[in-house]
């Protein structure tokens, strides 16, 4: 199962910083953490247009739903925070992709990967 989302990127450089945090720092126990919660990939891409700049987000479980995260763990926390921070506007499933699909076919658009991690 696939889960959507799009969200208006509120504060880019942190969200930027924060991804980089995770992945060169804190890999491992992020992939602890998406083991726990069902997960075998999330990853997320930000999206600089003219209208405004974006995160698409994706989770994506083998099979069954997402469990809830840890509140155990301090990067489940930070992360959370970071989320909220960060981003709001939040869109869901088809509609997700839709608005991500016509941001892209803009020819002002420049999409990066936030981080991508697989289990």
């Amino acid at each position: 199962m696939i889960t959507h989302l799009l969200l208006k990127l509120e504060k880019k450089n942190l969200w930027k910083t924060w991804c980089k945090f995770i992945v060169e720092k804190h890999l491992e126990e992020a992939k602890a953490t998406l083991r726990e919660e069902n997960l075998i990939r999330e990853t997320n891409w930000i999206i600089e247009t003219l209208q405004g700049d974006y995160v698409y987000y994706q989770h994506e479980t083998e099979s069954g739903k997402k469990k809830p995260w840890n509140e155990s763990h301090t990067l489940n926390w930070l992360h959370a925070y970071i989320f909220g921070t960060c981003l709001s506007e939040r869109i869901e499933g088809e509609e997700a992709i839709e608005k991500m699909e016509a941001l892209l076919d803009s020819s002002s658009t420049n999409k990066t990967v936030g981080y991508d991690i697989k289990i």
